[in-house]
């Protein structure tokens, strides 16, 4: 079933109690735990993570949906992207009050040494790696 859509975009996440999280494409479903492809997600980054968190929290009351969202699969893709943008969004989130999760915090120590990122997103990623304590997701 149709859940919500991003905001600006024109495809659906969809959700199935079979399935889990997924998206509507040209294709067909894509089912995102069948196939490990968070990437469809990525432009919930463009929005405040208080707003996305918002969102999806209403869309998924409204559709009596009870399944965590994958809010972290979003932020372990973004990290890892190859340029900034997606990686930056994703320290936005952070500082807008998503949690460091361990997993997270290994990433951003990655993403702190990865020399083909600006300078200043590789900063902002090694003292958002060393920053309070990480939660156990």
């Amino acid at each position: 079933m149709d859940v919500l859509r991003i905001p600006e975009k024109t495809w659906f996440i969809q959700f199935e109690r079979s399935r889990g999280w997924g998206c509507a494409t040209q294709d067909g479903p894509l089912w995102f735990t069948e196939r490990g492809n968070f990437i469809p997600l990525l432009p919930l980054l463009e929005q405040p993570w208080p707003e996305a968190a918002a969102l999806v929290l209403s869309a998924s009351r409204a559709k009596q949906v009870e399944a965590e969202f994958p809010f972290e699969q979003i932020i372990q893709v973004a990290l890892a992207w190859p340029t900034e943008g997606w990686p930056g969004l994703a320290l936005t989130w952070f500082t807008q009050g998503f949690p460091v999760s361990v997993a997270a915090r290994q990433k951003l120590v990655g993403l702190a040494n990865n020399k083909a990122m600006s300078q200043r997103l590789r900063h902002q990623a090694l003292a958002l790696s060393k920053a309070g304590g990480a939660s156990e997701a």
